[in-house]
Order: structure tokens, then sequence, then C-alpha cells
């Protein structure tokens, strides 16, 4: 009966079709990469359960993890926590974290904004706030050091108005090395990948997750249906090879993981 219990555990968190199984993070050319809204590490309950969040990137198998909305000593509501640096602890995972908004809050500094967890060293990392005219929103860079050559990573939470989600596209286009084709940006859009604003994005990546036929699929709950805001998109050194939405209310947001195909096109790149 625990056996099936179990089992019955594990088909909630992968769904029963399209799992992607195994906790390697790279074989065979293949990078699984990862992008979670953690929602400061709230369940859907209103609970703060970061085990939870921790557990589910272990059991993805994800090389490389991107989150938004990460609380570093931020406020009571997250208990002053540092949640970057728990879930790299928790993990084993290298860190690059990025504040888009900071306060003073006893006991400590307080910083709010993304992370980049990685199992390859990260050599370095830069944040970039982005434009707007409501909450400060940025992008996030990281550089890891992987079996496919040094790749830039960025990790990204666009504002709530089309209207700033169109300056920040296109400020942060300008400022990512977007000439390198193993690039990867992934991010919570705040919009759907068919939005006018994200057009000029689509000129130069690849929506993952469509390419692999799971661009129907939601990741955030609104106005009575689930849409999909939270994304990963790939420069043209990757071939995506598959596409999940993870099913699971440990925050307001579904994680998304996907398997990119090292294509060798990046110049100066040792092969995989």
């Amino acid at each position: 009966m625990r056996f099936v219990l179990f089992v019955l555990i594990i088909l909630s968190l992968f769904g029963l079709a399209g799992c992607l199984p195994g906790p390697a993070p790279s074989a065979e050319g293949v990078l699984r990469v990862m992008t979670f809204n953690i929602h400061h590490g709230e369940d859907m309950a209103g609970h703060l359960n970061l085990q939870a969040v921790a557990a589910t990137i272990r059991s993805s198998g994800a090389g490389i993890v991107a989150l938004q909305e990460v609380d570093r000593g931020w406020s009571r509501r997250s208990g002053y926590l540092d949640e970057a640096a728990f879930l790299a602890e928790k993990l084993g995972m290298y860190l690059a974290f990025g504040a888009t908004l900071d306060q003073d809050p006893a006991p400590g500094k307080g910083e709010y904004g993304l992370a980049i967890l990685s199992r390859f060293p990260i050599s370095d990392y830069e944040m970039h706030l982005l434009p707007g005219s409501l909450e400060q929103r940025g992008v996030l860079l990281a550089h890891a050091e992987t079996p496919f050559g040094m790749l830039p990573v960025a990790c990204t939470h666009l504002g709530l108005s089309a209207a700033d989600r169109q300056d920040q596209i296109e400020d942060m286009l300008a400022w990512l090395p977007t000439d390198d084709p193993g690039l990867l940006l992934l991010g919570d859009f705040s919009t759907e990948p068919s939005s006018p604003e994200l057009a000029v994005l689509h000129q130069t990546m690849t929506d993952v997750q469509a390419e692999c036929g799971m661009g129907e699929i939601g990741t955030y709950f609104y106005d009575g249906q689930w849409v999909r805001i939270d994304c990963i998109f790939a420069g043209t050194a990757w071939q995506p090879s598959a596409a999940r939405v993870v099913p699971t209310d440990i925050s307001d947001h579904r994680p998304v993981i996907a398997d990119l195909t090292f294509t060798d096109e990046i110049p100066g790149r040792p092969p995989s």
C-alpha cells in the first residue's frame, strides 16, 4: 500500500504522460532546464513551504533552474530567510541572485528578486534593472561552466502592463548577449507568448514549449483559466526535445521543465 501511495505522489508531480525522468542534468549533449516562480515560497494554501520547492527542483533533474519572486531576508512573510541560499545549499547547487527590490527590515537588509541555480560552476553574474512605471523589474544574467562550454543564462520577471513589458523586452534584448546562439532566457513574462510585445523575442529565440507541442498548457491560473506566462526561450544552438509543465500547488505558478539538445553550433566551444 505504501508503494502504491508513493507511485501516486510521483505521478501527481510529473503527470501520467510526457514525463521527463532521470536526475542527470546533462547526457549525450542534452541539458535539462527549469523555470519556476516560487511566490516567495508560499504555497496555494498560504503556507511557507520551501522544502517542497526544493523537492520539486530536485525531482526535476534540472541542471539549470531560473527562479522568480525570491526573498532574501525580505520580511516576516518568509521568516526573514535567505531563500536563495537555503535552496542552493539544500540542493548542492551554485547560486546567482539579483535584487529588483530592497528594504531594511529587522533583523537585516531585505532583498527580493531573481535567482539562478546551477549544477555547474557559475563564473560570473550581473543584474540589470529594467525600465517601467510600475514595480521595479529586472533580468539576471549568469555564465555557467557547462560541458557545452560557457553558457549565458538569463532569468527575468516582466511587468504587469503591456507598455512596461514592451519597453522591458526592448531594453533586455539590447543588454543581453543575443548574438550568442547558446543564450537561454527563462522566466515569468507576465503575459502569453502570443502577446504583441513579445513578438521581437520570437525573431531571435525559440519558444521551447511551443516547439515541443506544449504551447497550450497553462502555468498560472488567471481570470478563471490557466494561461501560459512562464516560458523558456533558447538560442539557435539548442534544439528542444521535450518540455513539461509540472502540476503542483506549492506555488501560484507551475514550473516548466525542458530538455534541450546541444547542436555544436557555438563557435569556439568544445563539442559535447
